[in-house]
């Protein structure tokens, strides 16, 4: 997708990347897929630190936790 203007294209895609991480709904989705790849990440990706920066971020947010306890079957 070629845009004219740079600047309104990072402003636009930046503020999408905001908005979906101001959702509870999309945090607890990332979860249970983080939790449920976790092993993967570690195994594959373990040197990169922004991966557990993510889980810091994500699996920190109270309702987030819960969320992933009572969905337990689901993250396995």
């Amino acid at each position: 997708m070629k845009v004219k203007d740079e600047n309104i294209y990072k402003i636009f895609t930046n503020s999408i990347i905001f908005k979906m991480f101001q959702s509870l709904r999309f945090k607890n989705l990332l979860a249970l897929n983080y939790v449920a790849n976790y092993n993967f990440i570690t195994e594959d990706f373990g040197e990169m630190n922004s991966y557990s920066h993510l889980g810091v971020q994500i699996l920190t947010i109270p309702e987030v936790a819960l969320n992933i306890l009572q969905n337990v079957e689901l993250s396995e």
